[in-house]
């Protein structure tokens, strides 16, 4: 369905697992037209505009899925560092809520290093990739649910080098059990079938790290690196 502002988010995810960059901005431009309320295909278009540059066009973004999620104060809080004015994002907010980002934007006055710790690459999963050539690929993860994260969004995740054409730094949060992909994706318009793209992953998951080379041959889009399985763990305590 053209009008289903969730599908069209799920396909572009699709296209980010194609290396189709263009086909995904254009679907989540076609979300955003067909319910200007999808809070999560603003954010994604926020990222894009980003990546590419341009501050002004991420920011209308963040405002607007700041005032489509009243209740979320992390959106509200991430219009108003953008640059976005501070009265108009609080204006309709109810106390509690108001309250609550007020105090997070004086604690971002009174140390600026925290506000900027807000944009630095951490998580319980991390992923940094370098690579030998100047092929500009792509870190995607992908939830056991299916969900696909990216430098695009997807989930509370951070980025790092992305505008960079030999390395990519992910970092994302995800707990939930099941196996968690990871793969490097090469964007559409540089396949080359006579190419190849030696690098490696430093895969970092709750506590644990591990280094994990790739090769990406000829045609090759995405490419399976790693699998990383996550399970609760529970302990029975007999009661005092």
């Amino acid at each position: 369905d053209r009008m289903d502002p969730e599908a069209l988010v799920a396909l572009a995810d699709a296209a980010v697992l194609r290396g189709d960059l263009a086909r995904s901005r254009d679907l989540l431009a076609s979300a955003v037209e067909a319910d200007p309320r999808q809070g999560p295909a603003h954010l994604r278009m926020a990222r894009l505009y980003e990546a590419s540059g341009d501050a002004v066009l991420a920011c209308e973004h963040l405002l607007s899925r700041a005032l489509v999620l009243r209740g979320d104060a992390r959106a509200q809080l991430d219009a108003i560092r953008c640059g976005a004015r501070a009265s108009r994002v609080l204006a309709g907010l109810d106390d509690a809520a108001r309250v609550k980002v007020e105090r997070e934007l004086e604690r971002d006055a009174k140390s600026p290093e925290r506000a900027l710790a807000k944009t630095r690459v951490s998580g319980p999963f991390r992923v940094i990739g370098t690579w030998e050539t100047t092929s500009d690929l792509d870190l995607v993860a992908v939830s056991p649910q299916g969900r696909v994260l990216s430098w695009q969004g997807g989930g509370e995740l951070t980025v790092g080098d992305v505008d960079a054409l030999d390395r990519e730094d992910l970092a994302f949060k995800g707990n939930d059990n099941g196996t968690w992909q990871i793969f490097v994706v090469r964007r559409g318009d540089l396949r080359d079938s006579d190419s190849r793209t030696e690098g490696a992953l430093r895969i970092s998951a709750h506590g644990q790290s591990r280094r994990v080379p790739f090769v990406i041959e000829g045609g090759e889009v995405a490419v399976p690196v790693a699998a990383i399985e996550v399970r609760a763990n529970f302990r029975w305590e007999r009661a005092e």
